[in-house]
This record gives C-alpha cells, structure tokens and sequence, in this order.
C-alpha cells in the first residue's frame, strides 16, 4: 500500500473516526488507520503531504505561508500599539483619580461607580460572577455596540464607563480650561483607555489568554490567578478540565478540576509548591468542600497530590472565542 505514495506528494484526506490518538484516514478510496500527534484533529477535508514511506507511512500537515493579509494586518496592530500613549493600569488610575480634589460632581458620580464596579472586594468568587466580571471588563465593549446590548448592560462595562467619563471630563474642561485637577483626570483616563485597548489587541491576537482584574478580599495574600480550560476530544459536549495555577503568599499552588458529564463526577487535585501551603491547604480540605457544595458543586473526589496536575492527553485548550460570555 505505501508503493502508492511517494515523498513529497501532497494529499486531500478527512479524517473518519478519531479514538484516542488513532484515527482512521480516508485517502481517495482508501482507509488508513493511523497514530496520530494532532491538537485539535482538522475538522472535513484538509492536506497532508508525504514525509516517509518506509519502514512506516509519515504525513505531515503543511505550515500555511504568511499571507499578504496577514503581513498587513500585523503592520496595523504594531502601528496601532505605537499610535497608543503611555498606559495605566485601571485600578492603579482609579486610585490617584479618588484623590483629586474639587471635581465636579456629576463626574464624581461615574467615578464613584466605576470605583465600584472595579474596585469593590468580592469575598466569595462563583462562576457566575466569573462571567459577569468578564462581560463587564471592557474586552468586549465593542462586540455589545455591534450587538446593539441595552444600555444597562452598557452601564456596567467598564470601558464604556471609562469613556462616559472622559467625555464628561472634556466638556468641564471647555467651561474651565485651567482647571488641574480636571486636567490630571483626562490624562488618567487616557491612560487607562490605552491599557484596556492594549489589552483587546492582545486577546484579538491570543484569544488563550488574556489579563483581567479581580478584587478579591484576600488579595493581599493572594497575588495571581491564571486559569485554562480545555476539553477533551474524544467527547467534546461533557468532558473537561479546568487548571488554576496560583500564587499563595509567594508560593505556587496548582488546581486541577476534571468533569465527566456522563458519569456526573468532578474531581479534584491540589498541588503545593511548599509543605506549609501543602499543611495549611490539608487542614483546609473540609471547608474547601463545604464552599464549593454552597457554589453547587459536589466533589466526587479532593485530593492533596505530590505530583503537579498537568493538562490530560487529546485536549484542547478553549478560548473565550468558544465560550459565550
């Protein structure tokens, strides 16, 4: 059968069942069956081209060339990131903006509510207020005004806040051009408009990961959250894992959560970089899993393991592309 093939050659195949990491192949009228190194498997019909015919038969899926529009399309992003000023972080903005003086109050009134929607501790973070933090962080401002959202949604968004605010600002400073504090403002403001633009191009260019600000009543102890979530190929709609890696007090902690939706288990694993995280992180089981049955979540199994979780074989990372917000 591989006397068919010669290197160099390129294919159309599709692939026909996938198990595991073996899947079946369909070349011209020909089934073969195949090991494969794929991460996600091609969806329809796509092409391979030839790599090695003996002892075994190789394909290899082509790297696409650059196109004209993509090479455009990279010049604009790094035009437009160069066109920006200098940036802000918003909560950082938001600080130094609370203390200026003398501000008129119908300004007042939207910091006030920005200060609320961005600084306000969240003692006990659900997945709901997960996603609503999300939808409401600005990444997604534009999607809404092409979505035509009402505008109490619009109220909550960050960014549309944020140039609510600037607008009001630039109006004051028409009826008081001198004005220091107003003057002070409108620049904070821009700043931060160029960080959370800054932000969006870089979720446009990697929708896997992207910077979100969460004020959390323990965030004096705790330093960062990076969350991923992937799914598993062999059955898409009900199997998944979640991987939160933390930094607790300077120390690392890894969280693996891993759902069968057949067989309605959620597991979960907790790595600690340090044995006194790992002691306090023991004694801290029951309670850990009396929050999570608040949260609606029954733990099949919870676990402390001396082994850091890693993402399982055949998964994919999703993207906030293939969730909906």
């Amino acid at each position: 059968m591989t006397s068919d093939f010669k290197i160099g050659q390129t294919l159309t195949v599709s692939a026909q069942q996938v198990n595991g990491n073996q899947l079946q192949l369909l070349v011209g009228k020909q089934v073969l069956l195949a090991e494969h190194q794929l991460n996600p498997v091609p969806k329809g019909s796509f092409q391979v081209t030839v790599k090695q015919t003996q002892p075994t038969l190789v394909l290899t899926i082509p790297k696409p060339e650059p196109s004209l529009h993509s090479s455009t399309q990279l010049s604009l992003q790094t035009g437009y990131k160069q066109s920006l000023g200098s940036q802000l972080a918003i909560h950082q903005a938001l600080q130094r903006i609370n203390q200026l003086p003398n501000l008129p109050q119908n300004i007042q009134t939207i910091i006030n509510q920005l200060i609320e929607l961005t600084l306000k501790p969240t003692p006990l973070l659900n997945g709901s207020q997960l996603k609503t933090s999300i939808s409401n962080s600005g990444l997604f401002l534009e999607n809404k005004l092409r979505t035509k959202s009402d505008d109490k949604k619009l109220g909550s968004d960050t960014k549309a806040q944020l140039l609510k605010l600037q607008q009001n600002t630039f109006k004051a400073l028409e009826q008081a051009p001198s004005s220091g504090p107003l003057k002070q403002l409108s620049n904070l403001i821009s700043q931060a408009i160029n960080k959370l633009s800054i932000q969006q191009l870089q979720l446009f260019e990697n929708p896997q990961l992207f910077s979100l600000e969460l004020p959390l009543a323990n965030q004096d102890r705790l330093e960062s959250i990076q969350i991923e979530i992937f799914r598993k190929h062999t059955n898409p709609n009900s199997d998944w894992e979640v991987i939160l890696q933390l930094n607790v007090e300077n120390d690392e902690m890894v969280v693996k959560l891993t759902l069968n939706g057949e067989q309605q288990s959620l597991n979960c694993q907790i790595w600690c970089e340090t044995d006194p995280l790992k002691q306090r992180v023991t004694r801290s089981l029951e309670q850990l899993s009396n929050q999570l049955k608040q949260l609606g979540l029954e733990l099949t199994s919870l676990t402390v393991t001396e082994t850091k979780p890693q993402q399982s074989n055949f998964t994919t990372q999703v993207t906030l592309i293939d969730i909906k917000v």
